[in-house]
């Protein structure tokens, strides 16, 4: 039989033509090798090369590649396995398939004395030898990013994806460094992406990140928090189950009561894995389950979706955040959403907290980095227009005619020039962030990658929202989408400022506040007031109610106004038993109004407006 430490040193193709021609035993090793390696079966390799006494015959090829990430690696064994030794591949195959399944990276190699005196005394290295003897007593387990396990075990089907096939950042590269901050060694806390539509960052971020915590670090409890639970519950079956069963991972999903052998590990409000980490789908707007459970990693889907407040129980994503608090030191974050409405938006004050990272590109012509906008320079008489640009005629889109304009050089770049802009661009903060471990990112629909959502569509929806000849809006709830799914920013609503001179010419002097001019009303409004009602509008800090005297043909009077605010030490308004409610009792029960010809008036109806708190 061939030396097997000299068939460790050949290719396959090299070991598969000498055992044409060597004994059984031979051709027996190479039939072997060949086929655990074909089958990534590390065990298996590992066993055979210590049964016969051959393993340290890839300590030299361990060594070089353990120092290697699980990408490169990867991406080695499928370019060049054809030129790799078998003791490359064998060290490969044991790295990755170690790492995948969170064992230790460890091997016993023969550990050989080296005798170098002849008196036969330990040479002397003391820290050498200490740190040698540590290194045998611990365990090494190599941690990986979740974009390393993402290209190594995602496969994307064809129903949840226009690009199938395995996942891969180089087709969206903007999303891998925001996936990163989910990764276990990473001193990210919390991060928020306020974000474009079609850009790819539910997959690429959320939902790998499931499948790096269900494969790699395996022991996390995990909570996916989404406007609303039947949101929740779509997401996990048609997303998150395909996603298991395509990257074969189906198998981890097992109860952790071991006990009950017809418990799968899966129903509709929990999903369990190997190693004790579960994930827990939540709506927003079930407030009271969110008190009921520690989280260390909290998934936020569309945040600017969720109710400000849900009853009693507050807002739901403070409550739901303060579930991480037993995990505070090792605890994750992420929020993710496209924006709503400016001064509203959660995304937005979650963005304005952290470093306000954007995605800086380079020109294809002068190699400037910049940020992609949809048109900048056009408020600047002293500044170039860049951004996109393009040709109409009668309206409409002249198709292929859209071009984005570099900013320094004004090069025109075609849709299909982000294949080249993308993966050459990088992340860079813009402002400091108050805390450190808090990261926030904003991308636009712009970066959306080839194949997905194209500039000539921003274009489209541009043009049926914005007037361009007369510089108007055609249609304010177009513009608003335009701005939270392509811009990727909050919507301003803006109007004018009412003025108090212009408030004071529409007041009726013949009144004041408290009085009723029936006399008044009775010369100009067909009757004198009828009756007298009461309009309550609950805020969290006041109650504001209007009192208002009501004449023949529903014509109004307003006789009195008042603001009940809430003082220190009291219960908000969401509260029935706050002193203020007390206060609007009083005067529903003990004011009469009179009138200027004598007649007296109780409050015969209150109506309250209970947008703001629904239980009180």
């Amino acid at each position: 039989m061939t030396v097997l430490r000299d068939l460790l040193t050949k290719t396959g193709d090299e070991a598969a033509a000498l055992s044409r021609e060597a004994d059984s035993e031979t051709q027996a090793a190479v039939m072997f090798l060949l086929s655990k390696i074909k089958a990534k079966d590390h065990r298996a390799l590992i066993r055979y090369l210590e049964q016969e006494n051959a393993l340290d015959a890839i300590r030299s090829d361990f060594e070089e590649h353990r120092r290697r990430d699980v990408g490169t690696l990867t991406r080695l064994i499928q370019s060049e396995a054809r030129t790799l030794t078998l003791a490359g591949l064998v060290s490969i195959i044991f790295i990755l398939q170690t790492v995948s399944a969170g064992e230790p990276l460890r091997l016993n190699f023969k550990q050989q004395a080296a005798i170098t005196e002849e008196n036969h005394e330990i040479p002397n290295d003391d820290d050498d030898w200490l740190a040698g003897q540590v290194a045998r007593l611990t365990d090494e387990k190599l941690s990986i990013k979740p974009s390393e396990w993402a290209e190594t075990k995602r496969y994307l089907p064809p129903s949840v994806t226009a690009m199938p096939g395995f996942y891969s950042y180089d087709v969206a590269p903007f999303l891998k460094e925001i996936a990163d901050c989910l990764s276990s060694d990473s001193y990210v806390r919390e991060f928020d992406l306020m974000k474009g539509a079609q850009i790819g960052a539910t997959v690429g971020v959320l939902e790998n990140a499931i499948g790096y915590l269900i494969d790699h670090v395996k022991s996390a409890p995990v909570m996916l928090l989404t406007a609303d639970s039947e949101l929740a519950q779509i997401r996990v079956e048609s997303y998150i189950t395909p996603m298991l069963q395509y990257s074969n991972l189906s198998h981890l999903i097992r109860s952790s009561d071991e006990s009950n052998k017809r418990k799968t590990g899966k129903t509709k409000t929990r999903l369990e894995w190997a190693g004790g980490g579960f994930l827990v789908p939540f709506g927003a707007r079930n407030a009271d389950k969110l008190r009921s459970i520690s989280i260390q990693v909290l998934l936020e889907d569309e945040v600017d979706a969720f109710p400000d407040r849900v009853g009693k129980d507050g807002d739901p994503q403070k409550l739901a955040e303060a579930r991480t608090k037993a995990y505070f030191e090792s605890r994750k974050i992420a929020r993710v959403s496209t924006p709503l409405i400016a001064g509203r938006s959660r995304i937005q004050r979650g963005y304005l907290r952290g470093d306000q990272r954007k995605f800086h590109v380079p020109c294809k012509n002068c190699g400037e980095m910049q940020v992609l906008v949809f048109q900048g320079g056009r408020n600047s008489s002293d500044e170039t227009p860049f951004g996109l640009t393009w040709d109409t005629e009668d309206g409409v889109l002249v198709p292929g005619s859209v071009r984005y304009l570099c900013r320094f050089c004004q090069h025109p770049h075609r849709n299909s020039d982000k294949a080249w802009m993308l993966p050459r661009g990088e992340w860079r903060a813009t402002a400091k962030g108050r805390d450190p471990e808090h990261r926030s990112y904003h991308i636009s629909a712009l970066y959306s990658p080839v194949g997905m959502f194209p500039w000539d569509a921003i274009v489209r929806d541009w043009i049926e929202a914005w007037d361009e000849e007369n510089r108007t809006v055609k249609d304010v709830g177009l513009l608003q989408e335009f701005y939270n799914n392509i811009l990727g920013e909050p919507f301003e609503v803006q109007g004018a400022r009412v003025s108090f001179s212009a408030v004071s010419s529409h007041r009726r002097a013949v009144y004041r506040a408290g009085e009723i001019p029936n006399k008044y009303a009775a010369q100009y409004s067909g009757s004198p007031v009828l009756f007298v009602t009461c309009q309550v509008d609950v805020h969290k800090k006041n109650l504001a109610v209007g009192v208002f005297g009501w004449t023949r043909d529903a014509r109004s009077y307003l006789i009195d106004y008042q603001r009940f605010e809430v003082e220190s030490g009291e219960d908000d308004c969401s509260e029935i038993g706050s002193p203020v409610w007390g206060r609007l009792q009083a005067l529903l029960e003990e004011t009469i109004y009179t009138a200027d010809d004598g007649k007296t008036y109780p409050i015969a109806l209150t109506l309250i407006d209970a947008g703001y708190a629904t239980d009180t």
